[in-house]
C-alpha cells in the first residue's frame, strides 16, 4: 500500500523529499563541528582552602571529613583527593547519566552539614564544575621591534579586550612579559630610622587612596551627588602621601603652647624609591628563539571549536590594523586545524567509497539509468541523515563521520534490492508502474527486516552507554548516525526508488531498449563474465556439498589457527593518532628558580633544532601554572616545549618520530621529569599506571621507587617511568616561641602578616591610569631580603605599638616543605606511571611488568599493588563488549526467527559469526594494527552486517525446497541465483570502507581499526556464506528432514496400528453377531 501510494502521487512524493534535501542541506551548513563528540565528564571539584596547614593536617582536618560526608552522595563512582599546604581538593567523579545539577545540590547539602565540623579559620569548601571547554583552541604569538613588556601592555589594552568581544570566545589569557606596577622599594634601615614597618605604610598608602560617597544634597530642582576625589592621579603624588609624624624637637614660635617641639611630616619619598616599575619574572614565552608574548584563547562551553576559531582568525585581519606599526600577530598553533584536516581526510573517504560503491554497481547493472538512480539514493540519504543529526544535536565529528561511512556502503543495499526485483518484473513484461508497486511490496518485509537486523545491534550499544562511561559517549554518535542513515535508506528504497524507477528514471529491459556497438560490447563481455563465474561458483559449491565433512573440519582448523594469531597482532586500549604538535612537559626538582628552568629550557630547544626535520615553529615556556597548565600559581620548576607541525603531506618527521628522537636525549638531564602531552581523548594519563595503596607513606614511596626503578631498567617499552609523590619544597621554616611572642604583647597573624610583607611584599593600593588599574606594591629594597641574616631584622609592631625584633621570640631551620598527599576512594596512594613505545604491545608488556614485580618487589605489610592504567581499562570494556555482543546477537537471532518463523535457520546463518574473526585477525596481522575498543564496535557492528547475506540465501533456498526440489539442489541453486546481489551488496560496502581502512591521513589512525574490522570480518564472512553456509544448511536440512520422516514413520505406524485394532473389532463383532 506504501509503494502504491507513492507511484501513485509521484509528484508529492518528489517534492517532499526535494523540502527534505533543501532542509538538510541548511541544516548542514549550520551543523556544529568537532573532533570528537562533546562529552562533559561527570565532574565536581570540592576545593577547601586552610593557609598555613601542612599536607597532613590539612588531610586531617578538611580532607577525610569531607570524604567521608561526600562518599554518601549518591551515583558516586570515585573519590580522589589532593591534599597539599594549605590547600584540600577533592575531585568526585560521578556515573555517566548523573543529573548534575542534582548531584551538585546534594553535594552542596553535605558540605553545609560537615561545615561546622571543619576548622574554624578554614575558608568555606567551594564548588567546581569541570569544562572541558577550558582547554584553549588557539594560541596566539605577539611579536615585534618591542620590549616584551611594551608588547604585553598592547596586548592587555589593544588585542585581548577585542578578542573576548569575538562570538564564542570565553577568555583570551596572556603569558609572557611582565606586568606594570608601581613599585615602593624601602631599606630596612630607614623602616628602623623612622620606627615604621611595611604593613604600616601600606595601609597608610590603602587610606590615602580612596574615593568615598558622601550622600548627597538638593539645591532647587536637583540633586547633587558628594564624593571625595582622593585616589591617586599620579606618581609624584604616591611619593608624597604622608606615612607618619616626627616631632623635631625645636619649638615653634608661632606656637608656643606646643610642649616638646614642632612636628615634621614624613612623606614616602624621604624613606622609599617610587617609580613605575614591573612585577617579578614568573614566566617567559620564547618563539622561534625570539621574546613574545603568548595569547590561549578559550571557548564558551557547547560553542563550535571550528566556528570560533574561525571568527578569531577572521577578527584578527582588524585588530593588526589597530596595533602599532611593526608589532604582528600570528597563530601559532591552531588547534582546529587538525578537526579540520582529521574531518577532511574521512569525508574524502566517504565521497571515495561513495564513488567506488557506484563503479560496483555500474559492473554490475550495466544501467546508466539503475546506477543513477542507485547513486541518487546515496547523497539523499546522507542529507536526510545530516538533517536528523542537526535536529539531534549531534555534531560533525570523527565517530559521527565514521558512521556516515560505515553506512555509504550499506546505503545502497536497500535500493539495489528493490530495483534488481522491479527489474525483475519488467523482464516478465509487467508495465511500469505495475512493477514498481509488485516488485517494492515483495520485498519490503525483506529489506525492513535485513535493516532491522543491522540496526538491533546498535541498542546495546545505547543501552550500555552510561557503563562504557566515556566510549559510551564517544561510540553514541557513530551508533545513532549508522542506524538513522539505514533507515534513510529504507525510506528513500521504499518511497523514491519505485517513483523514479515508473516516471522520472523509467527502467527498460534489453528487449525495450537494445545495446549497440561499444556498450552491446561490454555488455556482452560483462554478461559472459558474471555467467562463467556463477557457473565456476556452482561447481565449486557442488564440489564442497560432496565433501561436506572435509570442509567443515578445513574451516574449523583455519579458525583455531587465526585465534592463535592473536598475540602476534597485539593489543592497545585506544589507538593513537597522529598529532599536528608535540608537546613536551617538563619538571625540574621543586624550588628550582626560573632562571635554571630558562637555562634547562632552552637547552632542549637546541636539541629539537638540531634533531627534528621539517618543523613549523618551536614554543618554549618556562614556569608554568599548576592546574592544567593554565590556571592556578606559576610553578618556576615546571616548563613546556611545544613543537608545531606542517600540514600533513608536507610532514619529514611526524610527531612519533619527533618523540622517539627527543626520548633519546631525556637521560642528558637526569633530574628532569619528563612527559609528553596529549589532546586525545583517553581516560588514563599513561598507559602504564601501577598503584601503589598504603597509609605509611615512607614505606609506599620507596615501593614505587622501586617500581620506578624497575621500569626504567628492566621494561625496555616503557617510557618516562615516574611516580607522582614529589619531594617537597626547600624551606625555611620560622619557629616561633609562642610563650615569648604572648609575653611581648604579639599575636600569630600579625606575626604571619609582616613576614608576608617583608619577603614578597604587600599590595597596598591599586593606581589606576587610562582605564586601567595597576598593583602598588610595598616592598623592602632586595639587598634587604636576599638572605637568611635578613630574616632577623625584621620588626613586628605589638599592641602597644612597640617594634619588636623577630630574633627576640623565634628562630630559622631549614626544612622541606610538606608534600602532596593523594587519595582514592579515602585511601592514600601513590601512582608509578609511564608511556609506551610506538610499537609495544601492551598485553606483553603489562603481562612482563605484573611478572618483575612479583618477583621482584617484595611485599611489604599493609601495602596493596594494584594495576590500573590502558591494559586494565581494555580488558574491563572488553568484557563489556563483549556482553554488548551476546545482546546484539539475541536481538538478531529474534528478528531472524521471527522472520522465518523457525530456531533451526537463524542458527545456521550464526555459524558465520565467530567466523569473521578469521577475517579480522589476518587484516590486522597483515596490515600492521592492533587489537582495541574500536574493534570491539567493529565486531558489534559485524554482528548485524554479515548476517544479511546468509538471510538472502536461505531464504532463497527454503523457497526452491517449497517447490519440491531437493536439499542439495535447492542449495546449489539458491547459491548460484544469490551470487550476484550478495556481491553486488557486499562490495559495495566493502569498497565503501576501502578508503577509510587504507588512505593514511590525519585522524584515519582512530577511523581505520574500525573500517579494517568490518572490511577484514565482512569480506570472510562473505566467502563462508558462499561456501559453508550452503553446507551447514543441507546437513541440517537433511537432519530435520530424517526427524520429519522419521516421526512419520512413527505417525504411519501409528495408524497402521489404530487400523488394525480396528479391523480386529470390527471381525470380533461380526464374529460375536
Amino acid at each position: 500500500m506504501i509503494s502504491k501510494f507513492s507511484v501513485n502521487h509521484p509528484v508529492a512524493t518528489v517534492i517532499v523529499f526535494i523540502l527534505l534535501i533543501s532542509l538538510g542541506i541548511y541544516a548542514s551548513l549550520d551543523l556544529s563541528v568537532d573532533l570528537y563528540p562533546e562529552i562533559n565528564p561527570p565532574i565536581l571539584l570540592v576545593s577547601t582552602n586552610y593557609k598555613g596547614t601542612g599536607s597532613e593536617e590539612i588531610e586531617k582536618l578538611i580532607t577525610r571529613p569531607l570524604e567521608s560526608v561526600l562518599s554518601n552522595v549518591g551515583n558516586i563512582d570515585e573519590i580522589r583527593s589532593v591534599s597539599s599546604e594549605g590547600a584540600s581538593q577533592i575531585i568526585i567523579q560521578f556515573v555517566y547519566g548523573t543529573n548534575m545539577d542534582e548531584a551538585a545540590n546534594d553535594v552542596r547539602d553535605k558540605l553545609s552539614f560537615v561545615k561546622n565540623y571543619l576548622p574554624d579559620d578554614a575558608e568555606d569548601p567551594m564548588i567546581f564544575k569541570f569544562d572541558p571547554a577550558m582547554i584553549p583552541i588557539l594560541y596566539l604569538v605577539v611579536s615585534g621591534n618591542r620590549s616584551p613588556e611594551e608588547l604585553r601592555k598592547i596586548s592587555e589594552d589593544i588585542i585581548q579586550p577585542r578578542l573576548e568581544q569575538v562570538e564564542g570566545v570565553a577568555m583570551a589569557r596572556i603569558s609572557g612579559g611582565r606586568e606594570r606596577l608601581i613599585r615602593v622599594e624601602i631599606k630596612q634601615n630607614r623602616l628602623e630610622a623612622y620606627n615604621l614597618n611595611l604593613t604600616q605604610i601600606a595601609n597608610m598608602l590603602r587610606g590615602q587612596n580612596i574615593q568615598i560617597s558622601a550622600g548627597s544634597i538638593t539645591e532647587g530642582n536637583k540633586n547633587y551627588l558628594i564624593r571625595t576625589s582622593g585616589e591617586y592621579t599620579d606618581i609624584e603624588q604616591i611619593k608624597n602621601t604622608v606615612i607618619s609624624y616626627k616631632t623635631t624637637g625645636i619649638k615653634n614660635p608661632m606656637n608656643p603652647m606646643a610642649g616638646g617641639g614642632d612636628t615634621a611630616l614624613v612623606r614616602l619619598r624621604d624613606i622609599a624609591e617610587v617609580y613605575d616599575g614591573l612585577k617579578d619574572e614568573e614566566d617567559s614565552v620564547i618563539v622561534n628563539g625570539k621574546p613574545g608574548i603568548y595569547i590561549t584563547i578559550q571557548k564558551q562551553s557547547g560553542k563550535n571549536s571550528v566556528k570560533t576559531a574561525d571568527n578569531v582568525i577572521k577578527r584578527l585581519e582588524k585588530i593588526r590594523k589597530e596595533v602599532p606599526a611593526g608589532v604582528s600577530i600570528e597563530v601559532i598553533d591552531d588547534t582546529t586545524k587538525i578537526i579540520r584536516n582529521s574531518l577532511s581526510t574521512v569525508v574524502s573517504s566517504v565521497i571515495s567509497g561513495a564513488f567506488l560503491a557506484v563503479l560496483i554497481l555500474f559492473i554490475f547493472l550495466r544501467s546508466f539509468k539503475s546506477v543513477i538512480i542507485i547513486g541518487v539514493s546515496i547523497p539523499i540519504s546522507v542529507i536526510i541523515t545530516l538533517m536528523l543529526m542537526y535536529f539531534f544535536n549531534l555534531t560533525l565529528n570523527l565517530m559521527t563521520l565514521a558512521g556516515l561511512a560505515l553506512g555509504v556502503g550499506m546505503l545502497v543495499d536497500n535500493s539495489i534490492v528493490i530495483l534488481e526485483n522491479i527489474y525483475r518484473y519488467r523482464e516478465k513484461g509487467a508495465k511500469e508502474k505495475v512493477a514498481a508497486i509488485l516488485g517494492s511490496q515483495e520485498m519490503m518485509t525483506a529489506i525492513t527486516a535485513s535493516t532491522f537486523t543491522t540496526i538491533c545491534v546498535f541498542a546495546p550499544i545505547v543501552m550500555f552507554k552510561n557503563q562504557l562511561r566515556m566510549l559510551g559517549e564517544l561510540f553514541s554518535g557513530l551508533a545513532f548516525t549508522v542506524v538513522i542513515s539505514l533507515v534513510s535508506s529504507l525510506l528513500v528504497a521504499i518511497f523514491l526508488v519505485p517513483v523514479l524507477t515508473s516516471r522520472y528514471l523509467v527502467i527498460s529491459t534489453r528487449m525495450e531498449e537494445p545495446l549497440t556497438g561499444i556498450w552491446k560490447i561490454l555488455d556482452d563481455k560483462l554478461e559472459k563474465f558474471w555467467t562463467g563465474l556463477s557457473n565456476k561458483y556452482k561447481d565449486a559449491l557442488n564440489y564442497v556439498l560432496r565433501h561436506r565433512k572435509i570442509t567443515i573440519i578445513i574451516v574449523f582448523l583455519i579458525f583455531l589457527v587465526s585465534l592463535f594469531l592473536i598475540p602476534i597482532a597485539g593489543f592497545e586500549f585506544m589507538p593513537t593518532s597522529q598529532e599536528d604538535a608535540v608537546s613536551i612537559n617538563v619538571e625540574l626538582p621543586i624550588g628550582t628558580t626560573l632562571e635554571v628552568t630558562k637555562s634547562v629550557m632552552t637547552q632542549i630547544e637546541e636539541l629539537a633544532k638540531k634533531e627534528i626535520k621539517g618543523y613549523k615553529d618551536i614554543i618554549v615556556q618556562s614556569g608554568r601554572k599548576g592546574f592544567m597548565g593554565f590556571l592556578g600559581s606559576t610553578d618556576s620548576n615546571k616548563g613546556s616545549i611545544t613543537i608545531t607541525l606542517p600540514p600533513f603531506k608536507d610532514r619529514i618527521d611526524n610527531s612519533e618520530t619527533i618523540k622517539e628522537k627527543m626520548r633519546k636525549h631525556f637521560n642528558d638531564f637526569p633530574s628532569v621529569v619528563f612527559s609528553f602531552g596529549t589532546r586525545q581523548i583517553r581516560r588514563n594519563a599513561s598507559p602504564i599506571d601501577i598503584l601503589v595503596k598504603g597509609n605509611d607513606l615512607k614505606t609506599s614511596r620507596e615501593t614505587a621507587e622501586k617500581i620506578k626503578d624497575l621500569l626504567k631498567n628492566k621494561v625496555k617499552e616503557v617510557t618516562e617511568p615516574a611516580i607522582d609523590l614529589k619531594d617537597g619544597l626547600p624551606q625555611i621554616e620560622i619557629m616561633i616561641n609562642k610563650d615569648k611572642a604572648y609575653s611581648l604583647g604579639l599575636n600569630m597573624y600579625n606575626i604571619g602578616q609582616e613576614l608576608r610583607a617583608n619577603i614578597d611584599g604587600v599590595v597596598a593600593s591599586k593606581y589606576k591610569e587610562g582605564g586601567s588599574e595597576y598593583d602598588i606594591l610595598v616592598i623592602l629594597d632586595r639587598e634587604d631580603r636576599s638572605s637568611l641574616p635578613d630574616l632577623e631584622k625584621i620588626f613586628v609592631v605589638n599592641q602597644m605599638g612597640k617594634m619588636i625584633p623577630l630574633s627576640s621570640f623565634a628562630h630559622f631551620e631549614k626544612t622541606t616543605g610538606p608534600i602532596k598527599i593523594r587519595r582514592e576512594n579515602q585511601t592514600r596512594v601513590i601512582h608509578v606511571t609511564g608511556g609506551l613505545k610506538p610499537r609495544a604491545k601492551l598485553n606483553e608488556v603489562e603481562l612482563k611488568i605484573r611478572k618483575l614485580i612479583k618477583e621482584e618487589i617484595p611485599q611489604e605489610e599493609n601495602i596493596i599493588i594494584e594495576f590500573s592504567g590502558d591494559y586494565a581499562e581494555m580488558i574491563k570494556y572488553f568484557l563489556k563488549f563483549l556482553v554488548i555482543i551476546i545482546i546484539a546477537i539475541a536481538l538478531v537471532f529474534g528478528v531472524m526467527a521471527s522472520q522465518f518463523e523457525s530456531f533451526l535457520d537463524p542458527f545456521i546463518i550464526f555459524f558465520t559469526i565467530p567466523l569473521t574473526l578469521i577475517g579480522v585477525i589476518w587484516i590486522y596481522i597483515l596490515t600492521g594494527e592492533k587489537f582495541s575498543i574500536f574493534t570491539a564496535v567493529g565486531l558489534v557492528v559485524l554482528v548485524g552486517i554479515v548476517v544479511n547475506n546468509g538471510i538472502v540465501l536461505v531464504d532463497y533456498a527454503n523457497l526452491l525446497r517449497k517447490r519440491d526440489m531437493s536439499i542439495l539442489d535447492a542449495t546449489a541453486e539458491a547459491g548460484g541465483n544469490r551470487l550476484r546481489p550478495i556481491l553486488m551488496t557486499t562490495l559495495t560496502t566493502i569498497l565503501g570502507l576501502a578508503p577509510m581502512a587504507f588512505i593514511k591521513g590525519e585522524g584515519s589512525d582512530l577511523s581505520q581499526p574500525l573500517a579494517k574490522t568490518i572490511l577484514g570480518g565482512l569480506t570472510v564472512s562473505t566467502i563462508f556464506t558462499l561456501f559453508l553456509i550452503p553446507v551447514i544448511y543441507s546437513i541440517f536440512s537433511e537432519m530435520s528432514e530424517k526427524r520429519e520422516k522419521r516421526k512419520e514413520e512413527k505417525r504411519r505406524k501409528k495408524l497402521e496400528y489404530r487400523k488394525m485394532i480396528l479391523s480386529d473389532n470390527i471381525l470380533v463383532n461380526n464374529e460375536n453377531i
